[in-house]
């Protein structure tokens, strides 16, 4: 059923940029993006992604920051429709989205289907600077490629750029997306008025 509800035909590495009002958004975000099939042109809010976080639960303060840079937390990979993801980065945090084509095979897409299917209830050590979002991304995806070892380039930090050069550089990426946040559409918007408009 989980399965059937992705309908995935094809996925997208999904890099939303920094939330400086979170510490662990500082340097942004990656996420997976399956592409629904049958879906029509206009219709990707309706695709699923797959996100790796952390549960901090109501930890604030410096507790917040200690347990995120010593591994207190425990993260694990969600699966939410896109529209969720736009308005939580897009919409609320206004924050710019950049989504990247996988240049992936068929049996390489249901490979990495059927491995988020197991990776749904696991919980992994979550750190800020290392064995976070863009980490475990690039674990992911390391099984559709055996011997790739994109995490071993990197044994002290990790950051969201990171995951997009590595990829860029195994030409796993095609050319991005842009999806502007509201306050960049806004601030647009308003370049566009003459003085008396405004």
């Amino acid at each position: 059923k989980w399965k059937d509800a992705i309908n995935a035909k094809g996925a997208e590495l999904v890099f939303a940029s920094a939330f400086l009002a979170s510490p662990s958004s500082m340097y942004g975000h990656t996420l997976l993006k399956f592409v629904r099939g049958g879906r029509s042109e206009g219709e990707d809010l309706l695709d699923y992604t797959l996100n790796y976080g952390a549960n901090t639960g109501s930890t604030v303060g410096l507790p917040y920051v200690w347990m995120g840079l010593t591994g207190g937390f425990n993260g694990n990979y969600a699966t939410a429709p896109f529209y969720l993801k736009v308005k939580e980065y897009n919409f609320v945090e206004n924050r710019d989205f950049w989504l990247y084509p996988l240049q992936i095979s068929q049996p390489e897409l249901e490979l990495l289907v059927a491995h988020a299917w197991e990776l749904r209830e696991v919980e992994f050590p979550y750190f800020f600077l290392h064995r976070n979002c863009a980490y475990y991304l690039l674990e992911l995806l390391e099984v559709l490629r055996p011997g790739s070892f994109f995490t071993a380039r990197f044994p002290l930090w990790t950051i969201p750029a990171d995951t997009i050069r590595v990829l860029r550089e195994a030409k796993l990426l095609g050319p991005p997306r842009f999806r502007p946040s509201r306050y960049r559409r806004m601030r647009d918007f308003r370049e566009k008025l003459k003085e008396t408009e405004l």
